[in-house]
């Protein structure tokens, strides 16, 4: 997915980090060896010329099969 974005022009990183979402923000610091996940995921880069900025926008395909209906 990386791959197709810069093929489109779009400035795109990918990012590997703790999953910290839910209600316990510190569920990484346990021993629990579920609550225990690296995820990655996808931002590209859109600049904003009104205000001068860049804003990163996250692509999360695996969240977002989870929200899906099929």
């Amino acid at each position: 997915m990386a791959a197709l974005f810069r093929k489109a022009g779009l400035p795109t990183r990918t990012v590997i980090a703790w999953d910290v979402s839910g209600d316990d923000k510190n569920r990484f610091l346990r021993d629990n060896k579920k609550a225990n996940k690296l995820r990655s995921w996808i931002e590209f880069c859109l600049f904003d010329d009104v205000n001068n900025s860049s804003n990163w926008v996250p692509v999360d395909v695996v969240r977002a099969r989870k929200s899906s209906s099929r």
